[in-house]
């Protein structure tokens, strides 16, 4: 889909009253091609929440860019004030659209798998069964190959 197509898609859901907040857009099935702008995020959010999650995770998710520890790309916490997830991608380290896509869906099994036991420093959920079993399930339904085999095609 091209970014014209995604354009007049959005612009239509907007008029016809389906889009009230940009983040709760669904997206098509198709990769897009920047992962500059933080709309794509929610777009690609949304898009994989319906296709691998079920439309399961919350819709309310903020997602960011901003500077956090070195050594994370991202993290996702569930802020208890707001009481909604943040899913940051760490600022530091500028990345292109197919990793953003990879560490997004990461991040979606963790949300998926908040309440798994956490880690030493209690700051986040560990990567346990649980979350493991979201990966793989997610390699079961083809969303690696997509991102590392199929989308070079015509690159």
């Amino acid at each position: 889909m091209s970014k014209f197509h995604l354009v007049v898609l959005i612009v239509a859901a907007c008029l016809s009253g389906m889009i009230i907040d940009h983040r709760l857009v669904d997206s098509p099935k198709e990769i897009t091609a920047s992962a500059s702008d933080s709309d794509n995020l929610y777009i690609w959010y949304a898009g994989y929440n319906d296709e691998y999650f079920g439309d399961n995770l919350p819709r309310d998710t903020v997602i960011t860019q901003e500077k956090i520890d070195s050594d994370s790309l991202a993290n996702t916490v569930f802020n208890k004030s707001d009481k909604r997830f943040h899913i940051r991608f760490n600022s530091m380290y500028p990345i292109g659209s197919r990793l953003s896509h990879l560490i997004l869906l990461h991040e979606q099994c963790h949300i998926e798998t908040y309440d798994e036991p956490m880690n030493d420093n209690d700051a986040e959920p560990d990567h346990g069964p649980r979350w493991r079993a979201c990966m793989l399930r997610l390699e079961t339904m083809g969303a690696w190959r997509r991102l590392l085999i199929d989308n070079y095609k015509g690159n």
